[in-house]
Parts: C-alpha cells; sequence; structure tokens
C-alpha cells in the first residue's frame, strides 16, 4: 500500500473514531445520564413501568448500554490507527497526549460501569447505597472527562477550529444550563411530593421534564451532527 493511501485510511480511522465518540458522548451519554438523574418518577399517562422495570432504568440501562458499545468501538477505532501522526507537524502534542489520557479515563470508567452492572448487588442490599455512589461517580465522570477531551482535539485540528469551538461551546453551556434548571425543578417536586404526602410528581412537573428530555435530545443531535461534518472536512 502507497504512502498516501496509507495516510488516507489512518486520517479515516480517526475521522471515525471522532465522530463515534462525538456521538456517543453528545447524545447517548447526556440522554440515559438524565434519566438516570432526574426521570425516576417520570410517567406516560398512568404507567410508570415498562416490561417490569421503571421507565426512567428502561431507557437508562438502553441507551448507555448502547453508549459503552459505541465507546468500545471508538477505542477499537483509535487503536487501529495506532500511533501514527496523521495530521501536520504543528499539532500540539500536549494536547493530543491530554486528550488520549482523558480517552483512556473515559474507556476505564465504561468498563467498570459495565462490570459493576453485571454484578451490581441487589436493591435490599446493605452495600447498595455504596454501590450507587461508585455508580454515580463512575458514570459523571467520563461524561464530564468528555467535555474536554472533544476541546482538546478540537483545538488542534486545521479546518474550522472556530466552528468546532463554538459548536462545542454550545453544547457545554447548554449541559450547565440545563441541570441547573433540572436541579431545581427535581427540588421543587420533592418539596411539592412531601407536602401532599404523594409518592408520585405533580403532572407539570412530569411534563416539563419529558419536554427537556426531549429539547437536550434534540439539542446533542443538532450540535453532533455539525461537529461531525466538520470532522469529516478535515
Amino acid at each position: 500500500m502507497s504512502t498516501v493511501s496509507s495516510t488516507g485510511v489512518l486520517v479515516t480511522l480517526e475521522q471515525a473514531h471522532g465522530s463515534v465518540m462525538i456521538f456517543t458522548w453528545i447524545v447517548f451519554a447526556s440522554t440515559g445520564i438524565l434519566f438516570a438523574r432526574y426521570g425516576h418518577l417520570l410517567h406516560f399517562g398512568g404507567k410508570r413501568k415498562i416490561l417490569g422495570d421503571d421507565i426512567w432504568f428502561q431507557f437508562h440501562r438502553a441507551i448507555l448500554i448502547v453508549a459503552a458499545i459505541t465507546t468500545l468501538t471508538g477505542f477499537i477505532l483509535v487503536l487501529a490507527k495506532g500511533d501514527n501522526e496523521t495530521v501536520s507537524k504543528n499539532r500540539d502534542k500536549t494536547r493530543l497526549t491530554v486528550h488520549s489520557v482523558l480517552g483512556y479515563i473515559i474507556v476505564a470508567s465504561v468498563i467498570v460501569q459495565v462490570a459493576m452492572g453485571l454484578f451490581r448487588c441487589g436493591p435490599q442490599s446493605p452495600s447498595r447505597y455504596i454501590f450507587n455512589r461508585i455508580h454515580r461517580a463512575v458514570g459523571i465522570i467520563p461524561f464530564t472527562f468528555s467535555i474536554p477531551a472533544m476541546f482538546l482535539v478540537a483545538s488542534v485540528l486545521q479546518n474550522n477550529t472556530t466552528g468546532l469551538m463554538v459548536i462545542l461551546a454550545l453544547w457545554t453551556g447548554w449541559v450547565v444550563i440545563l441541570v441547573i434548571v433540572l436541579e431545581i425543578i427535581k427540588h421543587r417536586c420533592q418539596a411539592t411530593s412531601a407536602e401532599k404526602n404523594e409518592t408520585t410528581q405533580p403532572s407539570k412537573f412530569n411534563t416539563l421534564k419529558l419536554f427537556l428530555f426531549l429539547a437536550n435530545f434534540l439539542v446533542a443531535l443538532s450540535l453532533a451532527i455539525p461537529l461531525i461534518v466538520i470532522v469529516w472536512q478535515q
């Protein structure tokens, strides 16, 4: 295989890796985490369960299983590329190294989450609260790290760097605002339910959460797609 064609394959592997990771951590991961954090009392009409489990759990589990599979797929793609330098020598090695370190932490966290999910203790186990805390931490850490990881690699790409930075900044801002709004809703929902001694959340909060979950999915999709397009323009 010629040097030119070899370089083309390596660039394609990088682009495929970036595309998979962008879609995974902007679309899938954010959606799955939102269901886990804010979706416990969600219901559609009068239904709170699907196939015997709570709606939030079914969505959370299904979406994050997909996220785990695609994360490992993205990792395999970058391993297949190897250490070959495929863009100009002006790339910032330090930023790429930090990006790689964050990537390894993210992948390791995903593997730990999968293992924890397979061997988790029962809901009534005395150790359940320990599992819950670790599960939450190991979920939040990779999602948080995914944001600087994307910024770092975007900063060394040659084409439309400004566009990449703007989109990532919009995504970061959206996540911060969304979390603040949902935390406020969660607090008010808990306060209202406690006052009325109810175990279900009021309909207005349920509708608002569903709207925000849908809004997040659409925002994530609308930002991930142009990011991926720009990645393939490199």
